[in-house]
C-alpha cells in the first residue's frame, strides 16, 4: 500500500514538471492536478490592445458629451473641442482595434516560428507608425484645449499635471508593448 502512495507522488511530480516545461502554471496545492496556462507575450498583447480600444471608444463618447455641453466655454468652442477629442479617440480606437485584430490572427501553434516572428515585427512596425501619428495629434488637441481654457490658470495647471502623468504612464505602456513584441519576434 505504501508503494502506491509513492507511485502517486512520483506521478504527481512528473505531471507538474511536464506542465511547467510546457509553460503551464500549477494550481494551488488543494488541487495540484489542475494546471493553468501561463500568459504568453501574445496573450498580453491581445489583452492590452483590447483594453486600449475599449478605452478609446469610451473616451470618444465621454469627451464629446463633456466638452460639447459647454463647461462655461463661450460660443461653439466647446463643440469644436468635443469634436477634436472625439476624432482623436476614434482614430486611436481604429488603430488599436486594427492592431488587436492583427495580433489576434497570429497563430503560434499552427504557424511556423518564422511566420510568427515576421508578423510580430510587422505589427510592431505598424504600432510605431501609429504612434508617430497619434502623439502629434494628441499634442495638437492638448494645445487646442489650452487655447480654449487659457483664461483658467487652474485648468491649465491641471492640464500640465495630467499631461506629465499621462506621459509617464504612456511611456511605461509603450515599453511593455515593445517588450511583448520583442518576446514574440525572438
Amino acid at each position: 500500500m505504501k508503494s502506491d502512495n509513492v507511485n502517486i507522488d512520483q506521478l504527481r511530480k512528473a505531471w507538474m514538471a511536464m506542465g511547467e516545461s510546457l509553460g503551464m502554471q500549477v494550481a494551488p496545492e488543494n488541487n495540484p492536478v489542475i494546471l493553468r496556462k501561463k500568459k504568453t507575450a501574445l496573450d498580453r498583447l491581445r489583452d492590452k490592445y483590447r483594453v486600449f480600444w475599449i478605452l478609446a471608444l469610451t473616451m470618444a463618447f465621454v469627451s464629446f458629451v463633456t466638452f460639447s455641453r459647454g463647461l462655461g466655454i463661450e460660443g461653439k468652442l466647446g463643440l469644436y473641442l468635443g469634436l477634436a477629442y472625439s476624432v482623436y479617440f476614434l482614430i486611436s480606437f481604429a488603430m488599436d482595434y486594427w492592431l488587436w485584430m492583427g495580433v489576434n490572427s497570429i497563430d503560434p501553434i499552427n504557424s511556423p516560428i518564422s511566420d510568427v516572428a515576421m508578423r510580430a515585427i510587422y505589427y510592431k512596425r505598424k504600432h510605431l507608425q501609429f504612434m508617430s501619428v497619434i502623439i502629434p495629434m494628441g499634442i495638437a488637441v492638448l494645445g487646442f484645449t489650452g487655447y480654449v481654457f487659457s483664461a483658467d490658470i487652474y485648468f491649465l495647471d491641471g492640464m500640465i499635471a495630467g499631461a506629465v502623468c499621462g506621459g509617464v504612464i504612456g511611456i511605461r505602456q509603450f515599453r511593455k508593448f515593445m517588450a511583448c513584441y520583442n518576446d514574440l519576434s525572438e
